[in-house]
């Protein structure tokens, strides 16, 4: 598959594409303007940076017995004053509720978490962090601060602090609504 070159000749001029991918523009003065190009680069650095992240904290919390959905969900838990009940989890979590039980069993078996029954309302369950847990999560800590540490080495502290404003900024807005899938035979 070829690389999509779509340009557009400005000053009223001709539009023409090759192949799928970047949208270039030439203006009047003759020279070339990235569109786009520049938005899809941010993506895939920032892809490719959260995925080593990812990648190294995976790897360092092999040994510790936890994966990262179970380390996320450890942090909420631990994280949370009062306790969280399933489906607050879930909503802390970004995932559908019915993908919070086979996490919370994991957690519980490896004696990290406890169900109990909630006495505000005794058909909701409260997820409670055990000493266990406690310890197992500082462990988590340190390594998911290892990994950091080891991945931003390059940076000073002032440009961590900088990316880290942006990133909170970017985090910050809403998120947009759901597209709906293109229907077969209909408009793209």
């Amino acid at each position: 598959m070829g690389t999509e070159v779509r340009w557009v000749l400005g000053c009223g001029g001709h539009r023409g594409s090759v192949g799928i991918g970047v949208w270039w523009a030439l203006g009047c003065g003759g020279h070339w303007d990235r569109f786009g190009a520049v938005e899809k680069e941010l993506a895939e650095l920032v892809h490719g940076v959260g995925h080593r992240l990812r990648r190294g904290y995976a790897d360092r919390l092999g040994p510790l017995g936890l994966s990262p959905g179970q380390a996320r969900a450890l942090r909420a838990i631990v994280d949370a004053d009062p306790p969280l009940r399933m489906v607050q989890l879930a909503e802390r979590l970004r995932i559908v509720p019915r993908s919070v039980t086979p996490v919370i069993d994991a957690l519980e078996e490896a004696g990290l978490v406890r169900r109990e029954v909630d006495p505000a309302n005794r058909r909701s369950t409260l997820l409670v962090v055990t000493p266990e847990g406690l310890e197992r999560y500082a462990r988590v800590r340190e390594a998911r601060g290892q990994v950091a540490e080891e991945l931003f080495s390059v940076l000073t502290a002032g440009q961590r602090d900088r990316l880290r404003e942006l990133l909170e900024l970017v985090d910050a807005q809403p998120a947009p609504p759901p597209r709906s899938p293109a229907r077969p035979g209909g408009p793209l």
